[in-house]
């Protein structure tokens, strides 16, 4: 769904860490806003540089979840490529938030704003010194993590994707990658040993 207008921030930071467990530092780093009229997150678009091109609002409902700013192309753009560093590994996730998730842990993720990744994406994405995908535990997620090729990290059964995980798993998992642990690339198990320093 496209809207013309900036949702407006309306609403307090502690709507946005009650309903999705994100610090204030997460918030002001990222400029996350509310909107409670929309009952959404808004978040702002950045290019790799820094600079401000729209916004996506991500609703608290299930009901048309996202919305995105007229005329935004997000899939030239990978949410969170502004923090990154090109010679440090990276961590590629599906949403925005999820992104904000492993932030906030020490991690730097990107997302492709969704389960696909265009050739813009992925170009982009090869400017990393290496790539480590943890998908949404749903078929997209699986397909999409089959199409890119990268090394694959899965979560948990139980979990759908990062964001449900809580903050105590989540640094189990990221202590299972950095201390080696299996990782899956087009069907076949790689270790992921390399990232124990690398990803600290």
């Amino acid at each position: 769904e496209e809207q013309q207008e900036v949702p407006a921030n309306t609403g307090s930071k502690k709507v946005i860490t009650f309903s999705r467990g994100i610090s204030e530092q997460a918030i002001l780093a990222f400029d996350l806003r509310m909107n409670l009229g929309l009952m959404a997150i808004v978040i702002p678009v950045r290019t790799a540089d820094g600079q401000e091109v729209g916004w996506i609002a991500r609703r608290l409902s299930t009901h048309n979840r996202f919305i995105t700013a007229k005329g935004l192309r997000i899939k030239t753009l990978l949410y969170g490529e502004w923090l990154t560093d090109y010679d440090k590994p990276v961590i590629l996730v599906e949403s925005p938030l999820d992104v904000v998730v492993l932030w906030e842990h020490g991690i730097q993720a990107v997302s492709t704003f969704g389960d696909y990744a265009s050739k813009t994406q992925l170009k982009r994405l090869s400017k990393y010194k290496r790539v480590l995908q943890i998908p949404d535990n749903d078929e997209a997620g699986m397909h999409y993590a089959k199409v890119t090729g990268y090394e694959v990290f899965k979560l948990p059964a139980r979990y759908k994707d990062i964001g449900e995980v809580s903050k105590d798993t989540i640094k189990r998992v990221i202590n299972k990658i950095k201390k080696g642990k299996k990782a899956i690339r087009k069907g076949k198990t790689v270790s992921v040993e390399a990232l124990k320093e690398e990803l600290k």
